[in-house]
């Protein structure tokens, strides 16, 4: 089936406004959409590479309130973890991980809202480790956002720096696993139309969400970031089953 391409347009702008205001979500979104038409490795493959111009239009946007000394550790296994995770995507079952991480996430969103003030240690090691696990079900799965927000979400960071820091990681980490993902991929020309169709409308949509999050409160930042990483995580239950 042909690749829905006269529906990118609406779709990118107006989920490139709701991911800046909810700190994330476009990528699940496209990745439910995509499994329609597509079988799951090209859906990830496509997704990982429309997803770095939102990083980009991200870092362009936040580059200021980027956590930097998160971003460097987290990024030191997470990157070659990532490529790591790309090539096992081709060789295992996608609804062993899938429904790993969904349980996890939510068993995230529930310990979060019984206990608001969790936060995760933010130790050298820690960042280290937390990007590992990060890059290698990125790769594995096609989207780490669901790992990566509440992981980032539990270090206590502004609305901005949550922002800045994710997209940065997110888009260092997409670098490993789209390394991996082009060894196995053949691009046809309606793919790069696509592509290439999507990243005007995400860059427009990044600087709308930019302006319109500064009247969204912290509190209701978080609690969209929860509904984002609860819809994730049913998406990865029913792809599963």
């Amino acid at each position: 089936m042909s690749l829905p391409i006269f529906l990118l347009a609406p779709l990118l702008f107006v989920g490139g406004v709701v991911s800046t205001i909810s700190g994330g979500g476009l990528g699940i979104l496209m990745l439910v959409l995509g499994s329609f038409f597509l079988d799951i490795r090209t859906n990830i493959t496509l997704n990982s590479v429309l997803m770095l111009g939102m990083q980009v239009s991200k870092i362009v946007n936040f580059h200021r309130n980027i956590r930097w000394e998160y971003v460097w550790w987290y990024a030191f296994l997470g990157v070659p973890c990532s490529f790591l995770g790309g090539l096992v995507l081709f060789h295992v079952p996608m609804h062993v991980p899938e429904i790993g991480l969904a349980i996890v996430c939510t068993g995230f969103v529930i310990l979060r809202l019984i206990h608001p003030k969790l936060r995760l240690s933010s130790r050298r090691s820690c960042l280290i480790g937390y990007g590992a696990l990060n890059g290698f079900l990125g790769g594995l799965i096609g989207n780490a956002a669901l790992i990566r927000g509440p992981i980032l979400l539990s270090l206590g960071l502004t609305k901005g720096a949550f922002i800045g820091t994710s997209s940065m990681t997110a888009f260092l980490m997409n670098l490993g696993k789209i390394s991996a993902y082009l060894t196995k991929m053949v691009w046809s020309s309606e793919m790069l139309i696509f592509l290439c169709m999507g990243f005007p409308f995400l860059f427009a949509g990044v600087w709308i969400g930019k302006h319109i999050l500064h009247y969204v409160s912290p509190w209701l930042f978080e609690k969209m970031l929860l509904g984002v990483i609860v819809i994730g995580a049913l998406r990865l239950l029913f792809s599963a089953l």
